[in-house]
């Protein structure tokens, strides 16, 4: 009855000074969806998974590695989550044989995300990519991802980032982003925030925030906005003009 499992679980306690591992599925099986609890830290690990030609999505928890992470057998994973790094600054990842991944979610528990740590994102990241979430972090620079590979992303999440700032986020390049996600975080007003060339942008979560002035100029305003989420806010100041497409605000 294994064999015809869709999700599977797999927590994997011995592995803390484990440096390769593999995980062996039966050739038959019809696994889309692995969840891998490391427990784990350390310098970089060495993941591999046999028959895992079904698996669609991958989830790494507990993931508490320093520096690399190589991943063998997930040629056809469309998504993945990995959770709980150490350190980003010197992160590199790697899919072999992987050129269809369009979901990609990090969070690694408070550590700061700088330009390198973007740098690296910028190795790792592919032209099929439609989703990038960068949460639980400390973002201190997104402008240098590299939206020569990421023009095909359409959601950007970056929810708890302790973003307290938008003049130093750039989207100009994102031509296919349709929602921005920056809800909980420390953003106080919204008076420089360039989203000018990003024309099919259609909604802005600014939940969870501390907003209490909102003034854009008017060449920043984009018609193609129909939602904006300020639930959670204190708003003091609103010029109308950025919102005068919107439906729903």
């Amino acid at each position: 009855p294994l064999l015809n499992l869709k999700l599977l679980e797999i927590t994997l306690s011995y592995a803390l000074n484990m440096f390769h591992f593999k995980i062996i599925l039966d050739k038959r099986n019809k696994l889309e969806h692995l969840v891998v609890d490391l427990q784990t830290s350390g310098i970089g690990k060495i993941i591999e998974i046999e028959n895992g030609e079904n698996i669609r999505s991958l989830s790494l928890r507990n993931c508490g590695i320093e520096s690399f992470l190589v991943l063998i057998g997930l040629q056809n994973c469309v998504e993945l989550t990995i959770e709980g790094l150490a350190n980003v600054d010197n992160l590199n990842i790697t899919m072999a044989n992987n050129r269809i991944l369009r979901k990609l979610s990090l969070s690694s528990h408070n550590v700061v995300f700088n330009r390198q740590a973007i740098k690296n994102v910028n190795e790792f990241v592919s032209d099929t990519l439609t989703y990038l979430s960068i949460a639980d972090t400390v973002i201190v620079d997104i402008n240098n991802l590299n939206v020569s590979k990421a023009n095909q992303i359409e959601t950007l999440n970056f929810t708890r980032g302790r973003i307290s700032r938008l003049d130093n986020i750039s989207l100009h390049g994102l031509k296919s982003l349709k929602h921005l996600i920056l809800s909980y975080n420390s953003i106080q007003s919204i008076s420089d925030f360039n989203i000018n060339g990003v024309e099919l942008l259609e909604s802005i979560d600014l939940s969870f925030n501390f907003i209490s002035l909102i003034v854009i100029r008017e060449n920043n305003c984009l018609q193609s906005i129909r939602l904006v989420n300020l639930e959670g806010n204190q708003i003091r100041t609103l010029d109308m003009i950025m919102f005068k497409h919107l439906r729903s605000i």
